[in-house]
């Protein structure tokens, strides 16, 4: 056994609240342990150097939380705890090898039984003879099928779902940021005047840190933005609205003095209380549950942390220090991208800097603007899980020279409702459309007759809902 210089720091609590073994009292019982041998492979100066890493652990983690109560908030905390400690000189190297020790002693407790595994830490790092070389990667988007099982996990009833979920879908398909989503009340789902039957939310508050309480604006000075919903969205609000009018009017649900109608009830509540509007504590824990729950794992919060204090993530909008909501950002900024969305569009939809030029915030919030994002929404893989299979009809059709054409579409036996988008090549142009053999089919048509304009964005929408279909398929 090396012995060093540097003493292992005793004293501290070994068993926390409630019962449970504490980091440091697991960290005693490593070090006593002599068939385990931790410090096989050190001299003196790795002894003093490691120790001193784990010291600072002892000294900085609650030192009366149990182990098996410890998650991600705890390591985010210790994070920036440490973080802060300019007169230490902690540097980012310092960090992460505190952070190894964090995972490792962790980790030796989940084998030795005291716990389940409770952590969103990926499984990467390779001990080295010079010390600990970490192989990190961030998760910068879901695969198909942990897209697809978030989705279905959330996508309650509307008259069932409780508020966090409801908070967790909006972030999950809008890139909310989670103060920003509870702050919405349903006042906020406004149809958009020019082209009926869409609706947007309207973004103008956010909720403070921890606390319910709202403030004007948000995190940046582009936090405000109006977002189109998607179709099946806006049905699904309205639904859960309809149901709390008919909660009001039973007289199962009491209004607070403060709200004069179900138009002023918080979106985001607290379960399904629906006068409590909710901190956003409670849904970024609802959040680190659901990923435990499905299984989604991937993460790394050392590598995740040194991006936020970086600045790196910037540059996509994405500038969160909560992973859930950094995930669910990152992957809706993503699949924007994919589906062939302008970078000021992008920008615009993420409450971040727009960056183009020929364009500004005033512009984009024009109806005008918004309908164009809400066109590309709508080849989103996420709209076809709904019946379990994507049915796209995108066929991008070019007529020159034909007043007159017939369009014969093939539909499923259970569609239920048919949107039909026609542009016209040249502005002014008259469009006639007549439709038969529909029945029992909502169909609604939509007019353009703008230029049609090459975007300065990809698109491969098609590549995307053929990956989807194919995932789909095999979940059958």
């Amino acid at each position: 056994m090396a012995i060093g210089k540097k003493a292992l720091l005793r004293g501290y609590p070994k068993e926390g609240y409630e019962g449970g073994i504490t980091f440091a009292g697991l960290t005693y019982e490593i070090f006593d342990d002599k068939e385990y041998q931790i410090d096989e492979n050190w001299n003196e100066d790795s002894w003093d150097t490691n120790v001193n890493y784990i010291n600072r652990l002892i000294e900085n983690l609650n030192m009366n939380k149990p182990l098996r109560k410890m998650d991600d908030r705890d390591i985010r905390d210790l994070h920036n705890r440490l973080s802060k400690r300019d007169d230490e000189g902690y540097a980012y190297a310092t960090l992460n090898n505190i952070g190894y020790w964090y995972y490792r002693i962790y980790k030796e407790g989940v084998r030795r039984g005291y716990y389940e595994d409770a952590t969103f830490c990926a499984d990467y790092y390779s001990p080295s003879g010079s010390g600990t070389d970490f192989m990190v990667r961030v998760k910068k988007s879901f695969t198909v099928s942990e897209e697809q099982r978030i989705f279905l996990a959330l996508y309650k009833k509307p008259e069932e779902i409780s508020g966090e979920d409801l908070g967790l879908l909006l972030m999950f398909l809008l890139a909310f940021r989670e103060n920003e989503v509870c702050a919405l009340d349903y006042k906020d789902i406004r149809e958009m005047k020019e082209y009926p039957g869409n609706a947007c939310v309207w973004v103008y508050e956010t909720t403070m840190i921890n606390t319910s309480k709202r403030k004007a604006g948000g995190k940046t000075k582009n936090a405000s933005r109006v977002i189109p919903l998607y179709d099946f969205l806006y049905v699904y609000l309205m639904k859960r609205k309809t149901y709390l009018e008919a909660l009001v009017e039973s007289g199962k649900l009491v209004l607070k003095s403060e709200y004069k109608c179900v138009d002023d009830l918080p979106i985001v509540c607290i379960g399904k209380n629906y006068n409590e509007k909710s901190p956003t504590k409670y849904l970024i824990r609802r959040g680190n549950e659901l990923f435990k729950e499905l299984k989604i794992e991937g993460v790394s919060l050392s590598e995740l942390f040194k991006d936020i204090s970086s600045g790196d993530l910037d540059d996509v909008g994405v500038m969160e220090k909560e992973p859930t909501t950094y995930i669910f950002r990152r992957n809706r900024g993503t699949s924007l991208y994919n589906i062939g969305m302008e970078m000021y569009q992008i920008q615009y939809f993420m409450g971040h800097e727009i960056e183009d030029p020929y364009y500004c915030r005033n512009v984009v919030t024009n109806e005008r603007e918004l309908i164009k994002i809400k066109h590309k929404l709508d080849s989103l893989p996420v709209n076809g899980f709904l019946n379990g299979h994507l049915d796209n009809h995108n066929t991008n059709l070019i007529r020159k020279n034909n007043s007159h054409y017939r369009e014969e579409i093939q539909t499923n036996e259970d569609c239920e409702k048919l949107k039909i988008k026609i542009n016209g090549n040249e502005p002014g142009d008259n469009i006639y459309v007549v439709l038969k053999s529909l029945e029992g089919i909502d169909v609604s048509v939509e007019y353009n007759t703008e230029d049609i304009k090459y975007g300065r964005q990809v698109n491969i929408v098609s590549s995307i809902n053929g990956a989807y279909k194919f995932c789909d398929e095999s979940m059958v």
